[in-house]
């Protein structure tokens, strides 16, 4: 038990740091930083470059299914180790950027392609598999990972662009993706309590491996309500996801803060960000999800109404707050109750599947943001439709139905 205990202990650690220093957050965190000094670097017009997100949240959503699908087949540790490796030399290549604004839309498509194999869900999929009794506050804390690493990528990006330019910014960010990550991720990433002690890597779909938990086979889950409805929701969901973070800086910057001053306040996005995740890993064990999810969805409007109204610093600090809390919590929501309603039959499957939608809501999230700068040379635009967008992700909270009973217990879990 006590061996059993450590094992796990590890896994969180890989899950905390791979979230904090990888896909996730390198990708998005830091972009607002990079927008100003590359327009002037390269001429690009402001409302032009958020474009790059779309284009990597795009490829994410024929990706998720896709690496999903590997790693039911051949296990997670095999899609990852060389994901890590290849995302952070593509994020440090972005330094040779050398001025048609295709190379930007290229390189984050060709980020999304090769670095898709340590994206959430696969951290997410270790967890489930090792955790049964407080999975919720389990997650909360692997996924506490992101709010870390958004509380320290924009500051560090941004002192670095200070000092020695955005390049160099990019060239530290790949390689702190690959010092921080892989040495974990090889020593401990590990798919089951099984492989973990027999010191295997799944080869294929006949490698022997303990049952973990029932659930629905993929037909099933397509067919499912549970499915449509995460689907609608976490669609909505994905557009607040993918228009804030990386706009953090120049919205806040829009309201005359420095750009100093504008990535500290963007830093707090990632402290409330862990928080969302703690609190909501430790309520997901207690309260019914769907109820606690229209909750934090109503966190989310809050804080664009005060982004929307800027009437002063702390009232700013306070909206950045308020989206970093409900932010924290999306992934907890969409994995739990994933392994809940669905199960882990197909669970990895499922949720990249789910997450292709919510990459499709990331994908509308900056065009909407870049729309409204070039259209009125604001943001306030597109802070009014994330909040209409937003509400409507509240109606499907309501139809969820009780979770189904199928936890069986895991082998060699807790």
């Amino acid at each position: 038990m006590t061996l059993q205990r450590s094992s796990q202990g590890r896994i969180l650690w890989v899950c905390m740091i791979g979230l904090a220093f990888g896909y996730s957050v390198l990708v998005a965190a830091p972009f607002g930083a990079f927008i100003l000094p590359m327009s002037k670097a390269f001429g690009w017009a402001r409302g032009n470059i958020p474009f790059a997100m779309t284009v990597f949240n795009g490829c994410t959503i024929i990706m998720y299914p896709l690496i999903g699908y590997l790693a039911d087949r051949f296990g997670v540790r095999t899609v990852m180790l060389p994901s890590i490796l290849l995302f952070g030399l593509i994020m440090a290549s972005f330094s040779l950027f050398s001025g048609p604004i295709w190379q930007l839309y290229f390189g984050y498509a060709l980020l999304a392609i090769m670095g898709v194999g340590i994206a959430t869900h696969n951290y997410v999929r270790l967890i489930v598999a090792w955790f049964t009794a407080k999975r919720g506050l389990a997650l909360g804390v692997s996924l506490a990972g992101v709010g870390l690493g958004l509380a320290v990528v924009p500051v560090l990006t941004q002192a670095i662009i200070d000092l020695a330019g955005w390049r160099v910014a990019f060239m530290a960010l790949g390689a702190l993706s690959i010092i921080t990550v892989l040495p974990f991720a090889l020593a401990w990433a590990w798919d089951s309590p099984h492989h973990a002690t027999r010191g295997q890597i799944p080869t294929g779909p006949t490698e022997e491996a303990p049952p973990i938990l029932d659930g629905l086979n993929f037909r099933e889950v397509i067919s499912s309500r549970a499915f449509w409805l995460l689907l609608a929701t976490f669609t909505l969901l994905g557009v607040l996801t993918g228009a804030l973070p990386s706009n953090i800086v120049p919205l806040l910057a829009e309201h005359g803060i420095s750009a100093t001053k504008a990535s500290y306040i963007a830093s707090t996005l990632g402290i409330a960000y862990t928080g969302g995740r703690l609190v909501t890993g430790y309520l997901l064990d207690r309260i019914y999800a769907p109820l606690l999810m229209g909750g934090v969805i109503g966190i989310a409007i809050t804080g664009l109404v005060l982004l929307l109204v800027g009437a002063s610093t702390s009232s700013l600090l306070a909206g950045v707050c308020c989206i970093g809390f409900a932010l924290g919590c999306e992934i907890d929501f969409l994995s739990y109750m994933v392994s809940r309603y669905i199960g882990l039959r197909s669970f990895t499957r499922s949720i990249g599947f789910l997450l292709s939608g919510f990459a499709v809501g990331q994908s509308v999230g900056p065009a909407l943001m870049g729309y409204s700068v070039n259209a009125s040379g604001t943001y306030d635009l597109a802070i009014k439709i994330l909040i209409g967008v937003v509400a409507l992700a509240l109606l499907p909270c309501a139809l969820f139905g009780p979770y189904p009973d199928r936890q069986a217990p895991l082998r060699g879990g807790t």
